[in-house]
Protein backbone atom coordinates (compact mmCIF):
# COMPACT_ATOMS: atom_id res chain seq x y z
CA UNK A 1 0.00 0.00 0.00
CA UNK A 2 1.41 3.37 -1.02
CA UNK A 3 1.56 5.97 1.71
CA UNK A 4 3.33 6.76 4.95
CA UNK A 5 2.93 5.71 8.56
CA UNK A 6 2.45 8.52 11.08
CA UNK A 7 4.07 8.17 14.50
CA UNK A 8 3.68 10.93 17.07
CA UNK A 9 5.86 10.94 20.18
CA UNK A 10 3.77 12.45 22.97
CA UNK A 11 4.54 12.84 26.65
CA UNK A 12 1.49 12.09 28.77
CA UNK A 13 1.43 15.70 29.96
CA UNK A 14 1.06 16.89 26.35
CA UNK A 15 -2.06 14.84 25.60
CA UNK A 16 -4.49 17.55 26.69
CA UNK A 17 -2.42 20.57 25.67
CA UNK A 18 -0.75 19.84 22.34
CA UNK A 19 -1.79 16.53 20.79
CA UNK A 20 -5.16 17.57 19.33
CA UNK A 21 -3.60 20.62 17.69
CA UNK A 22 -0.68 18.60 16.31
CA UNK A 23 -2.96 15.98 14.77
CA UNK A 24 -5.28 18.61 13.30
CA UNK A 25 -2.35 20.39 11.65
CA UNK A 26 -1.07 17.12 10.18
CA UNK A 27 -4.49 16.26 8.76
CA UNK A 28 -4.75 19.77 7.30
CA UNK A 29 -1.28 20.23 5.83
CA UNK A 30 0.57 16.93 5.30
CA UNK A 31 -0.02 16.03 1.66
CA UNK A 32 1.05 12.38 1.80
CA UNK A 33 -1.47 9.57 2.21
CA UNK A 34 -1.31 8.32 5.81
CA UNK A 35 -1.91 4.57 6.07
CA UNK A 36 -1.53 4.13 9.83
CA UNK A 37 -1.47 6.32 12.94
CA UNK A 38 0.42 5.58 16.14
CA UNK A 39 1.15 7.50 19.33
CA UNK A 40 4.21 6.52 21.37
CA UNK A 41 3.78 7.74 24.94
CA UNK A 42 4.84 7.22 28.55
CA UNK A 43 1.24 7.32 29.80
CA UNK A 44 -1.59 5.00 28.81
CA UNK A 45 -4.50 6.73 27.08
CA UNK A 46 -6.76 6.33 24.05
CA UNK A 47 -6.83 8.76 21.14
CA UNK A 48 -9.29 8.63 18.26
CA UNK A 49 -8.09 6.67 15.19
CA UNK A 50 -4.62 6.15 16.72
CA UNK A 51 -2.96 3.06 18.08
CA UNK A 52 -1.30 3.90 21.39
CA UNK A 53 1.94 2.15 22.33
CA UNK A 54 3.69 2.74 25.63
CA UNK A 55 7.39 3.44 25.25
CA UNK A 56 8.16 0.60 27.67
CA UNK A 57 6.21 -1.79 25.41
CA UNK A 58 8.20 -0.73 22.35
CA UNK A 59 11.42 -1.01 24.35
CA UNK A 60 10.50 -4.59 25.29
CA UNK A 61 10.43 -5.50 21.60
CA UNK A 62 14.04 -4.42 21.11
CA UNK A 63 15.37 -5.30 24.58
CA UNK A 64 13.17 -8.14 25.96
CA UNK A 65 15.43 -8.87 28.90
CA UNK A 66 15.78 -5.19 29.82
CA UNK A 67 19.54 -5.59 29.63
CA UNK A 68 20.21 -1.97 28.73
CA UNK A 69 18.34 -0.20 31.50
CA UNK A 70 20.89 2.62 31.68
CA UNK A 71 19.84 3.64 28.16
CA UNK A 72 16.14 3.25 28.91
CA UNK A 73 16.22 5.31 32.09
CA UNK A 74 17.66 8.36 30.34
CA UNK A 75 14.63 10.00 28.69
CA UNK A 76 16.64 11.74 25.95
CA UNK A 77 18.50 8.60 24.90
CA UNK A 78 15.45 6.35 25.22
CA UNK A 79 13.35 8.44 22.83
CA UNK A 80 16.09 8.54 20.20
CA UNK A 81 16.60 4.79 20.39
CA UNK A 82 12.85 4.21 20.12
CA UNK A 83 12.68 6.36 16.99
CA UNK A 84 15.49 4.35 15.45
CA UNK A 85 13.58 1.16 16.37
CA UNK A 86 10.29 1.86 14.61
CA UNK A 87 11.19 -0.75 12.00
CA UNK A 88 10.28 -3.30 14.69
CA UNK A 89 6.59 -2.33 14.39
CA UNK A 90 6.20 -0.73 10.93
CA UNK A 91 7.35 -1.28 7.35
CA UNK A 92 7.85 1.48 4.80
CA UNK A 93 8.19 5.22 5.19
CA UNK A 94 7.52 6.51 8.68
CA UNK A 95 6.82 10.17 9.47
CA UNK A 96 7.98 10.95 13.01
CA UNK A 97 6.55 14.06 14.69
CA UNK A 98 6.82 15.43 18.22
CA UNK A 99 3.42 16.26 19.72
CA UNK A 100 4.26 19.91 20.42
CA UNK A 101 4.77 20.64 16.70
CA UNK A 102 2.16 22.50 14.66
CA UNK A 103 2.28 22.56 10.86
CA UNK A 104 1.22 25.89 9.37
CA UNK A 105 1.66 25.24 5.65
CA UNK A 106 1.39 22.36 3.21
CA UNK A 107 4.27 19.88 3.33
CA UNK A 108 5.04 16.67 1.46
CA UNK A 109 7.53 14.00 2.50
CA UNK A 110 7.58 11.40 -0.29
CA UNK A 111 7.48 11.81 -4.06
CA UNK A 112 7.88 8.87 -6.46
CA UNK A 113 9.60 6.71 -3.82
CA UNK A 114 12.06 9.45 -2.94
CA UNK A 115 11.91 11.25 0.40
CA UNK A 116 12.28 14.92 1.20
CA UNK A 117 14.83 15.36 3.98
CA UNK A 118 14.99 18.48 6.11
CA UNK A 119 17.85 20.32 7.75
CA UNK A 120 18.50 23.33 9.94
CA UNK A 121 21.48 25.28 11.26
CA UNK A 122 19.93 25.58 14.71
CA UNK A 123 21.26 22.27 16.05
CA UNK A 124 24.91 21.35 15.93
CA UNK A 125 27.20 19.37 18.19
CA UNK A 126 30.49 17.88 17.04
CA UNK A 127 29.96 14.97 19.41
CA UNK A 128 27.01 13.78 17.31
CA UNK A 129 29.33 13.33 14.36
CA UNK A 130 32.05 11.67 16.41
CA UNK A 131 29.57 8.98 17.33
CA UNK A 132 28.23 8.58 13.78
CA UNK A 133 31.76 8.17 12.44
CA UNK A 134 32.51 5.61 15.13
CA UNK A 135 29.28 3.66 14.59
CA UNK A 136 29.06 3.47 10.79
CA UNK A 137 32.17 5.15 9.31
CA UNK A 138 30.18 8.07 7.92
CA UNK A 139 31.36 11.66 8.23
CA UNK A 140 29.23 14.80 8.26
CA UNK A 141 27.57 15.10 4.85
CA UNK A 142 26.13 18.62 4.87
CA UNK A 143 27.28 21.88 6.40
CA UNK A 144 24.15 22.14 8.55
CA UNK A 145 22.20 19.73 10.78
CA UNK A 146 19.54 17.12 10.03
CA UNK A 147 17.92 17.75 13.43
CA UNK A 148 14.38 19.09 13.18
CA UNK A 149 11.14 18.42 15.05
CA UNK A 150 9.88 15.99 12.41
CA UNK A 151 11.40 13.63 9.87
CA UNK A 152 10.76 10.77 7.48
CA UNK A 153 12.51 7.46 8.18
CA UNK A 154 12.40 4.28 6.08
CA UNK A 155 12.15 0.99 7.97
CA UNK A 156 14.50 -0.89 5.61
CA UNK A 157 17.19 1.77 6.06
CA UNK A 158 16.76 1.72 9.84
CA UNK A 159 17.40 -2.02 9.75
CA UNK A 160 20.40 -1.50 7.48
CA UNK A 161 21.99 1.03 9.84
CA UNK A 162 21.80 -1.39 12.74
CA UNK A 163 23.12 -4.23 10.61
CA UNK A 164 26.08 -2.03 9.60
CA UNK A 165 26.83 -1.36 13.26
CA UNK A 166 26.75 -5.07 14.06
CA UNK A 167 28.88 -5.90 11.04
CA UNK A 168 31.55 -3.37 12.00
CA UNK A 169 31.64 -3.88 15.78
CA UNK A 170 30.57 -7.54 16.03
CA UNK A 171 27.89 -6.76 18.59
CA UNK A 172 24.35 -5.43 18.56
CA UNK A 173 23.81 -1.70 18.36
CA UNK A 174 22.21 -1.58 21.83
CA UNK A 175 25.09 -3.49 23.34
CA UNK A 176 27.55 -1.08 21.75
CA UNK A 177 25.61 2.01 22.81
CA UNK A 178 25.34 0.65 26.32
CA UNK A 179 29.12 0.45 26.47
CA UNK A 180 29.86 3.96 25.22
CA UNK A 181 26.89 6.18 26.11
CA UNK A 182 26.36 5.98 29.90
CA UNK A 183 29.39 8.15 30.67
CA UNK A 184 28.27 10.56 27.98
CA UNK A 185 24.79 10.72 29.51
CA UNK A 186 26.33 11.77 32.82
CA UNK A 187 28.57 14.33 31.11
CA UNK A 188 26.00 15.72 28.68
CA UNK A 189 25.79 19.08 30.40
CA UNK A 190 29.51 19.59 29.88
CA UNK A 191 29.37 18.68 26.20
CA UNK A 192 31.96 15.93 26.60
CA UNK A 193 31.97 12.55 24.91
CA UNK A 194 29.69 10.75 22.47
CA UNK A 195 26.15 12.03 21.98
CA UNK A 196 23.39 10.25 20.08
CA UNK A 197 21.12 12.03 17.60
CA UNK A 198 18.68 9.86 15.67
CA UNK A 199 18.17 12.51 12.98
CA UNK A 200 21.90 13.11 12.45
CA UNK A 201 22.67 9.38 12.32
CA UNK A 202 19.87 8.60 9.87
CA UNK A 203 20.26 11.71 7.70
CA UNK A 204 24.02 11.48 7.27
CA UNK A 205 23.96 7.71 6.71
CA UNK A 206 21.29 7.90 4.01
CA UNK A 207 22.97 10.89 2.38
CA UNK A 208 26.24 8.94 2.18
CA UNK A 209 24.97 5.50 1.16
CA UNK A 210 21.63 6.18 -0.54
CA UNK A 211 21.63 9.71 -1.93
CA UNK A 212 19.57 8.41 -4.86
CA UNK A 213 16.64 7.87 -2.46
CA UNK A 214 16.57 11.52 -1.42
CA UNK A 215 14.35 13.65 -3.63
CA UNK A 216 15.38 16.95 -2.08
CA UNK A 217 16.99 18.38 1.03
CA UNK A 218 14.93 21.27 2.35
CA UNK A 219 16.23 24.08 4.53
CA UNK A 220 13.96 24.68 7.52
CA UNK A 221 15.96 27.60 8.92
CA UNK A 222 13.50 30.16 7.60
CA UNK A 223 10.50 27.81 7.77
CA UNK A 224 10.52 26.42 11.30
CA UNK A 225 10.57 28.17 14.65
CA UNK A 226 9.75 27.91 18.34
CA UNK A 227 7.25 30.12 20.11
CA UNK A 228 6.04 30.56 23.69
CA UNK A 229 2.30 30.16 23.76
CA UNK A 230 0.16 30.38 26.87
CA UNK A 231 -2.62 27.79 27.29
CA UNK A 232 -3.01 26.47 23.71
CA UNK A 233 -5.75 24.11 24.93
CA UNK A 234 -8.06 27.12 25.32
CA UNK A 235 -8.28 27.50 21.54
CA UNK A 236 -9.76 25.38 18.81
CA UNK A 237 -7.08 23.97 16.53
CA UNK A 238 -8.29 26.09 13.63
CA UNK A 239 -8.14 29.30 15.66
CA UNK A 240 -4.74 28.39 17.10
CA UNK A 241 -3.32 27.92 13.60
CA UNK A 242 -4.83 31.23 12.50
CA UNK A 243 -3.23 32.99 15.46
CA UNK A 244 0.15 31.37 14.85
CA UNK A 245 0.08 32.16 11.14
CA UNK A 246 -0.80 35.77 11.94
CA UNK A 247 1.97 36.06 14.55
CA UNK A 248 4.56 34.71 12.12
CA UNK A 249 3.31 36.66 9.08
CA UNK A 250 2.55 33.31 7.42
CA UNK A 251 6.27 32.79 6.85
CA UNK A 252 6.84 29.55 8.79
CA UNK A 253 6.00 26.03 7.72
CA UNK A 254 5.86 24.77 11.28
CA UNK A 255 6.01 26.00 14.86
CA UNK A 256 7.08 24.16 17.99
CA UNK A 257 5.02 25.28 20.94
CA UNK A 258 6.68 26.03 24.24
CA UNK A 259 4.04 26.16 26.91
CA UNK A 260 4.41 29.24 29.06
CA UNK A 261 4.10 28.54 32.76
Amino acid sequence: MKGIHLVIFCKGEYKDTFLNHCVYSIEKYVQDKIVSKTVITDTEFKFKDFKTILDKELWTLIDPSYSYKSLYKDTWTRQQILKLSLDSILEGNILIVDADLIFLQKVKFVNKDKTYNFYTSCEFDKNYFSLISYLVDVNKQISNSFITDFGIFNSALLKEIKEKIKEKHHKSWLELLDEILPDSIKARSSGIGFLLSEYELYGNYVMYHHANLIGNIIDTNSRQSWIDFKSPFQYSSLNLIRILRRQTNKSFQSIRLLQNQ
